[in-house]
């Protein structure tokens, strides 16, 4: 038997997406506005180009002129370089989150379901497993006030030598 039910995120998980979100805005704010002082900068530069060939009779570009726009340039593409590597480490932070998140409502269903048949005070008060790259633990309490189960799921992994975790907490029926 199969069980569909999903469950809301965490307002930590909507918190961290929300700062993604913030910080994604801010970057791409800052490309658009670095995109427009190199087009407003290759538009001086290229004033100044003709001007410089009517003045002088001569079709070349000066030196200054060339290094002006190569470090113009170079912003630019330091600029666009490091908002395709933020993305790309958010993006992989974000498969983390979702496959937790699976992971935790696969582990919840499952509780659910013993529950359902009875089982569920057979099942000792904390849990700790291994499961493809997480370490999960999940504490289950029966609360006495509401005849419910409170059940805390706490997921761990590591990105990038860092250790990042999922808190989730909820009640079952």
């Amino acid at each position: 038997m199969v069980l569909n039910y999903r469950r809301p995120l965490k307002k930590s998980s909507k918190r961290r997406f929300s700062q993604i979100k913030r910080r994604w805005s801010q970057i791409v704010s800052s490309l658009k506005s670095a995109c427009i002082c190199v087009i407003s900068a290759c538009i001086c530069v290229k004033k100044e180009v003709f001007r410089a060939q009517y003045r002088l009779k001569n079709n070349a570009f000066s030196l200054l002129e060339l290094i002006i726009t190569v470090a113009i340039l170079s912003i630019g593409i330091i600029i666009v370089l490091e908002a395709l590597s933020y993305s790309a480490r958010m993006a992989g932070l974000s498969c983390d989150i979702i496959d937790a998140v699976f992971l935790a409502e696969d582990k919840m269903q499952e509780l659910e379901f013993k529950e359902k048949q009875g089982l569920i005070n057979k099942e000792p008060g904390e849990i700790r497993a291994k499961l493809e790259g997480f370490d999960w633990k999940y504490t289950l309490n029966l609360d006495p006030d509401l005849n419910l189960y409170k059940l805390n799921f706490d997921i761990k992994w590591l990105r990038a030598n860092r250790e990042e975790s999922l808190d989730l907490n909820t009640y079952l029926r």
